[in-house]
């Protein structure tokens, strides 16, 4: 729990060291590469039981080893892009399984870091939120984070308007983890003649506020048509596994208006390209949805990571265009937000939801 706790306070003590890190672009680098390079270092030499599939992951490892590539496509019912990469590890035969998590980590810090350098407007706190939001579920589901980490590349592309790109991560996204084939419709905006502009905004939020009066019937809509997912009913997927954090779900809806106020306000306010921060609120609407649907189903949890970091683009960005006129009035908010969110990161690395305690690495064995 110690270095858990360390890297989130350091996350901020940094940001002190390094004076005008959100506002000359060469400090900001400097800040985001310190500060990722040691979350892939703490995560890379984590000893195999640290993280509740990492054990998973180890065995994995040693079975490619065993079988080689074709016969673990046709035997291991892990997606492709997983088993290749741990076969081109097992064949370089340097470090074993630390280097396969060393090159999985470091795909996702460099595509977090990239994501929160190009579209936030506060990389300090981009980086806090990372540490006390997504890090913990990243030493556990790594291989999903993997996906997660090739989406936030796409989403790049497809705000560059850069569609072979685009397909190219997003192919790569699902190689890893089927369930980010969820953003193919996001493609279509890759494709120059394309704008998701205000009008397309509001029609998703409008079937996004449809949705979650009818999530339960959504799903079920869903297994009916795809009757091969039909066995899912009876297992632990559609159980209820626990409540919905009330007020952390309030202060989400909150972030959300008020991202959706930005948007409907002069657009001179926004200052930002629009389309990123179009497409990442939906994306932090999307997150809520989730939440919503995970107090009923385990299946929609597994979604949240996709979605979940839109957060820290959106909650900073909208509070630096809502505030720009009263900044003492935003150093107070962020102050109170920090506060809340090392309670609750201190709260929740104690709980340990991600099997990361007791934290040890691999040459503690």
């Amino acid at each position: 729990m110690f270095i858990l706790v360390s890297l989130m306070l350091l996350s901020l003590i940094l940001g002190i060291l390094i004076p005008g890190v959100n506002k000359l672009d060469k400090r900001k680098k400097i800040y985001l590469f310190i500060m990722f390079s040691l979350l892939t270092l703490v995560s890379a030499f984590r000893d195999s039981s640290v993280g509740i599939d990492t054990k998973n992951y180890y065995d994995i490892f040693n079975q490619v080893g065993v079988l080689g590539l074709m016969r673990s496509f046709s035997t291991l019912s892990v997606e492709k892009g997983f088993i290749f990469l741990n076969y081109f590890i097992n064949t370089m035969s340097f470090g074993g399984f630390q280097s396969l998590l060393f090159i999985m980590h470091l795909i996702i810090s460099i595509s977090v870091a990239f994501y929160i350098y190009k579209y936030s407007e506060n990389v300090i706190i981009s980086t806090f939120l990372y540490v006390v939001l997504v890090f913990s579920s990243t030493l556990n589901i790594s291989r999903q984070f993997i996906a997660v980490a090739f989406v936030l590349i796409c989403l790049h592309f497809i705000f560059k308007k850069k569609l072979s790109l685009s397909i190219l991560f997003f192919v790569l996204a699902v190689l890893f983890h089927k369930s980010s084939a969820v953003f193919l419709p996001l493609l279509l905006f890759a494709k120059k003649s394309v704008k998701f502009n205000k009008k397309i905004f509001f029609s998703v939020l409008t079937i996004g506020v449809i949705s979650i009066f009818a999530i339960e019937h959504l799903i079920n809509v869903f297994i009916n048509m795809f009757t091969k997912y039909q066995y899912y009913l009876s297992t632990d997927y559609f159980i209820r596994t626990k409540d919905i954090s009330l007020p952390f779900l309030l202060g989400y809806v909150l972030v959300a208006v008020c991202a959706i106020l930005l948007i409907i306000k002069d657009e001179k306010i926004l200052e930002i390209k629009h389309e990123p921060y179009y497409i990442n609120t939906i994306l932090f609407l999307g997150n809520i949805l989730c939440m919503i649907a995970s107090s009923f189903s385990w299946l929609a949890s597994r979604m949240i990571p996709y979605f979940q970091i839109s957060l820290l683009v959106i909650l900073p960005t909208t509070m630096n265009r809502l505030l720009y006129k009263d900044p003492l009035i935003r150093v107070y908010l962020y102050s109170i937000l920090i506060l809340i969110f090392i309670f609750y990161g201190v709260r929740s690395f104690y709980l340990d939801p991600h099997g990361l305690l007791p934290f040890s690495f691999f040459w503690e064995k």
